[in-house]
């Protein structure tokens, strides 16, 4: 289980202007570790996690991991459902609407990702509008996974 008090140690550093070595590895499991500590289904903490460091590793760190403290608020708050993963209501031969039921941004993207890929072959093209989710993160995963899925 991950300490609070390591957990602000390393955000603290970051917003100070310290500059920290982690590797992406690490990283990611302290990450991951925190997810799962606020009861986040572990595959789904994967997902988030995975999200966060590949915007770090990008060099962009307003969707990367300086995100996770916020997260973790929005989860003890109750603002953020740490196992939902949205519902998808189709609405058109290729649209859906996704209820996110507060769930983590990058668990309710997938999920639309998946609606949009069943459809996408028989219609040429799909779209889903979101809501009721939260910070869906750095849009440059989800393109790429959806490229990975052909």
């Amino acid at each position: 289980m991950i300490s609070n008090v390591k957990y602000n140690i390393i955000y603290d550093l970051i917003w100070e202007g310290w500059h920290l070595l982690v590797s992406a590895g690490y990283l990611r499991e302290v990450a991951e570790k925190a997810l799962v500590a606020q009861q986040v289904a572990s595959s789904n903490a994967r997902l988030q996690a995975d999200l966060l460091i590949e915007a770090e590793l990008r060099g962009l760190p307003s969707h990367g991991v300086q995100r996770l403290p916020r997260l973790i608020a929005r989860l003890r708050a109750g603002l953020a459902h740490p196992v939902a993963d949205g519902k998808a209501r189709r609405t058109g031969s290729g649209a859906f609407t996704i209820d996110g039921e507060r769930g983590l941004g990058p668990v309710v993207m997938m999920r639309a990702i998946e609606q949009l890929a069943a459809v996408t072959p028989e219609q040429g093209i799909a779209l889903a509008s979101i809501r009721n989710a939260n910070h869906i993160g750095m849009l440059a995963y989800y393109v790429e996974a959806a490229a990975k899925r052909d």
